[in-house]
């Protein structure tokens, strides 16, 4: 992870040293999400790209480095997020990024920031006031894509596909190596440590109000070498299966929509109401479901200055 990361700073200052006549461009963008969990954020990026070793072919004319900052917002957390990206030939990226970000509670509502506890024999207690700690992240990874309109031409051939995987470790800095914690809502099945995220996507777009549309895969796994982990099956991925529409309004407005579906873990009937994850005990014979997740709606604005 380090060597990435050092690796795309010295290419940076290539990138910047060699550019020449090449002016870098810019982009800045708004988006806010909103969905049926129920739940709600606002981003705001800065994207920063710089001509990086292009040449005159096809699959390498477009070579870039994307320096992109991005700062989050939501009802009960805070973040911000640096990530940078070469694209050293048309078809394939590599990237590296950090995050730092920090949560609050809003007592019946959301959690935003708790530490989950073990109580009692079964029972799990949420801790912790606003701001306790800060979340912090640094990943790596790599993305494929490929475009059908690359070798065939035209408008309405532009079947694409899409698939990125990185390695990401994730900690609470105010957790010790072996209490979980829960952040922005979720299960409260963190901790610190390593965590692999892939996702695959296959779409279809088109030069018309309806932009793209498309099935999306993404996988979570969580990589804490935690003892027993098998027994409540935390060695299992997360699955969502998403359709996504993307609708292009005007020039730079776009809605993308979301129906998603995800992986559920079955436990035996004695454990599934346990309080704490780690005392539920998986059916193994049965171990997994696919339950309705969410609706999401994202509205972008690619920002004009």
């Amino acid at each position: 992870m380090k060597k990435i990361a050092v690796f795309l700073v010295f290419a940076g200052l290539f990138a910047a040293m060699f550019a020449g006549a090449q002016e870098a461009s810019f982009k800045n963008n708004l988006s806010f999400t909103a969905s049926s969990i129920p739940e709600a954020k606002m981003n705001l990026s800065h994207t920063t790209i710089l001509p990086f070793l292009r040449g005159e072919a096809a699959l390498v004319s477009g070579n870039s480095l994307a320096l992109n900052f991005d700062g989050e917002l939501s009802p009960v957390s805070l973040g911000a997020s640096a990530e940078a990206r070469i694209t050293p030939i048309a078809f394939l990226q590599f990237f590296a990024g950090a995050s730092l970000a920090s949560g609050w509670n809003v007592p019946g509502l959301a959690e935003g920031l708790r530490k989950n506890h073990l109580v009692a024999a079964n029972d799990a207690e949420l801790v912790g006031d606003a701001f306790d700690g800060f979340v912090w992240s640094l990943e790596g990874g790599g993305l494929f894509q490929f475009d059908m309109a690359a070798i065939f031409p035209g408008d309405w051939n532009h079947v694409v596909f899409q698939t990125s995987h990185l390695a990401r470790y994730r900690a609470l800095s105010s957790a010790d190596k072996d209490e979980s914690w829960l952040f922005q809502a979720d299960s409260g099945e963190n901790r610190n440590g390593w965590n692999y995220y892939g996702n695959y996507f296959l779409g279809y777009q088109m030069p018309i109000f309806l932009q793209m549309a498309g099935v999306l895969l993404e996988e979570d796994l969580y990589l804490y070498d935690t003892p027993g982990r098998k027994l409540w099956g935390d060695d299992l991925g997360r699955w969502t299966l998403g359709a996504v529409l993307s609708f292009k309004i005007i020039d730079g407005l776009n809605v993308n929509v979301i129906t998603q579906f995800s992986s559920k873990r079955n436990f035996t009937e004695a454990s599934k109401d346990y309080g704490f994850y780690q005392k539920r005990v998986l059916d193994t014979a049965n171990p997994l479901r696919l339950e309705f997740y969410r609706v999401a709606a994202i509205v972008s604005w690619n920002l004009p200055w």
